[in-house]
């Protein structure tokens, strides 16, 4: 503070403030195809990682956490590669829609490290690679590829059992067949420099920044991948997009509260500059009032610069007070929309901590902050197309948090999601069907929501019995397993007599009846397919030597049979994808030779009229001339880019020795050509830039510079 002048210290610091806040109202956009935004912005990255994780350390959170919580390097560089890859698509995606946000920075500080964020932890909590094993199951059989995989499952009981399977029981495959396919995702990276079999998934092996010491394949990574090749590409393509479009989703509905924060933020922070403005103008008309000597007991503070005067100061303004105190109220409004934008990006890192259950304190949170949360049709495809990204090194299966999540919301609709088939004593919970309960979740609400609907889970809106007015989306494949133990089919033809049955608004009580007695007896049916066997040498023989001979006969045949099948529809398939592939480039072809046909006609016609005697033609043009279009001049020599230069305004030249711009050349409606002095290199590369963009060629006709301005001139006059 000024001894002599203490009203300039507060004028200094009015002064101070609105700088800041107007640098803060100021609109801010990444440019990232600037190459030095880019380099900045990964600065930026690296400090915010490096920030988060420290703030977890320094708070204790992060004690002993780095392996499970994914901070280690390669894993932590995998995660920030993905942003920096992923900045550009998401600013495409977003920009026009949220003007006023940085849409790179709102996608960095919703994915940044935190410390109970690991997917480990989400597998251990809601087995999400048993919904990826059922997945690739459930597709084998149906495309009848299933018996071609099994030549690819481990063959020994010891490395089947190696795989712990939870409490429960599947309808449609057996349990070794969940094992089979368990264990060949959980070791399909064995052999891999970084691989961590206490790991489920996402470990160094799964960054793809680290290679094996050994260019031979193992077994595990060659089954696997066996599998996987049985599964249409084209099926693969389709469940990865959905789990991106949904990552998008989210992120779409977060922006959105966060554009409705930042601008009643914005607002106020706009109020506050107009407050300080009047406020600094109150108090410099003060300081041309005030007398020469110090003012005792001077409090400098902002928002609350009320002076304690000596005997000769003069007395502060009443309305420099009330706007004192208005710029408090101000401020603190503020801060209470930076507090809300904090708990947004805190909400979005914690929802796998508080998804489970739906506690009252998570849905308060939901309410609060308004965020709606997509939709999960098919919980199974969810799961296994991260597990698909995973392997095919895309940047979405590393885009924490919002792909965790998305895995998260997904995990929560399956049907043994609110059980516990996970007991960390390794004892089976009993099932007991609670009837009276289930019969009161059908009389309060028997309806369907079908536009929420598939085959896979059925959703029931259930209302809470503790908080007021708020209901609860489940799934009658969600309520059989809790009532029984067995997850359902995931065909719909297999549960439409429950369809049926919830279908009907106010069921009788000999509906409901049957409804219970589907559910027990779901527990004692097993309808799944006993021909599973494991080759391995402990198997005990129970059957003749002539019974196994008949039954590999029979085996064999079908064998033989499912083969030729397969290979038929092999060759139709290929066939198909041959033909579009080959009329895919029959059009490609035609449109190159349109474009090749019209450049020969342009230039032969600019050959035959540049033989003309230029002497013959009167100039009609006055220059300088001024270019309507974005002209761009390519070619020529460098005397005749010297003579043609003055005589036209407005266009922009590129030499025949420089290098082609295809910036400048993408902006342009129009290219002219001299080609009298132009490397074959430079032209084509300027034709295809020009071909693949659809912009508007031109040739000049002449040698003369003032000729060809004025062909310039009268073609664009004409058109």
């Amino acid at each position: 503070m000024s001894i002599n002048n203490p009203i300039q210290d507060v004028i200094d610091r009015i002064k101070s403030d609105l700088e800041k806040l107007e640098q803060e109202v100021a609109p801010t956009r990444s440019d990232l195809a600037d190459p030095n935004t880019k380099q900045q912005k990964a600065k930026e990255l690296d400090a915010f990682f490096v920030d988060r994780i420290n703030l977890f350390k320094d708070a204790d959170l992060g004690v002993g956490l780095p392996e499970n919580n994914d901070w280690e390097y390669p894993v932590l560089e995998r995660r920030k590669i993905a942003l920096m890859h992923l900045f550009a698509e998401a600013q495409g995606r977003f920009g026009d829609k949220y003007p006023e946000l940085d849409i790179a920075d709102q996608l960095m500080r919703f994915n940044g490290p935190l410390a109970t964020l690991s997917f480990q932890t989400l597998d251990q909590d809601y087995y999400a690679e048993l919904a990826m094993a059922i997945w690739i199951l459930d597709h084998l059989k149906a495309n009848d590829v299933y018996e071609e995989a099994l030549r690819y499952f481990p063959t020994s009981r010891r490395e089947i059992d190696s795989v712990y399977l939870p409490y429960l029981s599947d309808s449609v495959h057996h349990d070794d067949e969940l094992k089979c396919m368990l264990y060949l995702i959980r070791n399909r990276n064995r052999g891999m420099k970084g691989y961590n079999k206490d790991r489920a998934f996402c470990d160094e092996a799964d960054t793809g920044l680290t290679k094996s010491d050994t260019n031979e394949p193992t077994r595990d990574r060659t089954n696997f991948d066996a599998v996987m090749s049985l599964i249409d590409k084209e099926v693969i393509r389709s469940v990865q997009q959905d789990f991106i479009d949904l990552i998008w989703e989210f992120f779409d509905s977060l922006l959105s509260i966060m554009n409705s924060f930042n601008g009643d933020r914005l607002q106020l922070k706009k109020k506050m500059i107009r407050c300080l403005k009047e406020q600094l103008s109150g108090y410099e008309d003060m300081q041309v009032k005030a007398p020469a000597a110090p003012m005792v007991g001077q409090n400098s503070d902002l928002f609350d610069p009320v002076v304690t005067r000596s005997a000769s100061a003069p007395e502060v303004p009443p309305e420099l007070k009330q706007r004192a105190i208005l710029l408090d109220d101000l401020a603190n409004e503020i801060g209470k929309r930076n507090d809300m934008i904090e708990t947004l990006y805190l909400y979005v890192m914690l929802i796998p901590d508080w998804i489970n259950g739906n506690t009252p304190e998570a849905i308060d949170m939901q309410v609060y902050l308004g965020v709606r949360t997509p939709i999960i049709r098919n919980p199974y495809s969810i799961c296994f197309a991260f597990l698909s990204l995973l392997d095919a090194h895309s940047d979405y299966a590393w885009l924490y948090n919002l792909s965790y999540d998305i895995l998260a919301f997904a995990c929560q609709c399956l049907p043994w999601a609110d059980s516990n088939v996970v007991d960390p004593d390794g004892n089976a919970p009993e099932i007991r069907i609670d009837y009276p309960y289930l019969k009161s979740l059908i009389e309060k609400d028997p309806d369907w929501h079908e536009d929420k609907s598939t085959d896979t889970i059925y959703e029931l809106n259930i209302p809470s019995p503790v908080l007021k007015n708020h209901r609860t989306m489940t799934s009658i494949a969600k309520l059989a397993f809790l009532t029984s133990g067995l997850i359902p089919p995931r065909s719909g033809e297999s549960i439409s007599f429950t369809n049926s049955l919830l279908s009907v608004t106010g069921l009788a009580p000999e509906a409901r009846s049957a409804l219970y007695n589907y559910f027990a007896l779901a527990h004692a049916v097993n309808q799944k397919d006993p021909a599973f066997q494991i080759s391995e040498e402990e198997q005990v023989e129970d059957d003749s030597a002539q019974e196994q001979q008949d039954n590999e006969s029979r085996t064999e045949e079908i064998k033989k049979l499912k083969a030729q099948i397969r290979r038929l529809k092999d060759m139709v398939n290929q066939v198909k994808h041959r033909n579009k592939d080959l009329t895919a480039e029959l059009d490609k072809t035609k449109k190159t030779a349109d474009a090749t046909t019209a450049e020969l006609a342009e230039l032969r016609s600019m050959i035959r009229e540049s033989c003309d005697t230029e002497e013959m033609n009167v100039t009609t043009v006055e220059f300088p001339y001024s270019v309507k279009q974005r002209t761009v001049i390519v070619g020529g020599h460098e005397s005749w880019v010297k003579a043609i230069k003055p005589l036209l305004n407005n266009v922009r030249f590129i030499g025949a020795s420089e290098q082609p711009n295809s910036g400048v050349i993408l902006n342009a409606e129009v290219v002219w050509m001299q080609t009298n002095a132009m490397a074959h290199s430079g032209f084509y590369k300027i034709i295809d830039i020009i071909r693949k963009n659809d912009i508007k060629v031109r040739y000049f006709k002449y040698a003369s510079a003032e000729k060809c301005a004025e062909q310039l001139a009268l073609e664009e006059t004409e058109s």
